[in-house]
């Protein structure tokens, strides 16, 4: 067995387009012309998602543990989500509203991911199933040992 096989951070790292199915019928979606619906995300596993739940993290960081539940705070609670949502989307086509397609932009990503809840809920299904990203194979490697210094000389024979 070979870890590079399993390089799930890579394999995140690279995304995954996630296309839209329709909420009501579950069949895949599609634009007028015949393009897929899809927005490209990274996994949990990469670090573009794991950067954006640390620096949503800092922000909570100091309260008790039992406030994170708490109604009072869902409102923060959401939008840190929200925040890590948006890092982990890398992408999308064919997204539209009123006929007009709509601009990549996390201002948009937010937007429509508050709206249109079955699309955050498909986006956030796919971002935390890591079967679904492509096994590729990874170019990590360990460091380098350091290089081992010379022997030292035999000094009981001096």
């Amino acid at each position: 067995m070979d870890l590079l096989d399993f390089d799930l951070t890579n394999d995140a790292e690279e995304g995954m387009d996630v296309h839209l199915r329709n909420p009501r019928t579950d069949e895949p979606l599609f634009t007028r012309d015949g393009r897929p619906v899809t927005i490209t995300v990274a996994g949990m596993h990469s670090d573009t998602y794991r950067e954006a739940l640390r620096g949503a993290g800092k922000r909570m960081f100091g309260w008790p543990p039992g406030m994170f539940d708490h109604p009072m705070f869902r409102p923060q609670r959401d939008a840190a989500d929200m925040e890590v949502l948006v890092a982990a989307t890398l992408e999308w086509q064919g997204i539209e509203h009123a006929g007009v397609e709509l601009d990549f932009t996390d201002e948009a990503v937010a937007a429509v991911y508050r709206r249109f809840g079955w699309i955050r809920d498909q986006v956030t299904k796919a971002i935390h199933d890591p079967k679904g990203f492509p096994a590729t194979r990874s170019t990590w490697a360990p460091p380098a040992a350091a290089p081992k210094p010379p022997p030292q000389p035999d000094f009981s024979r001096w």
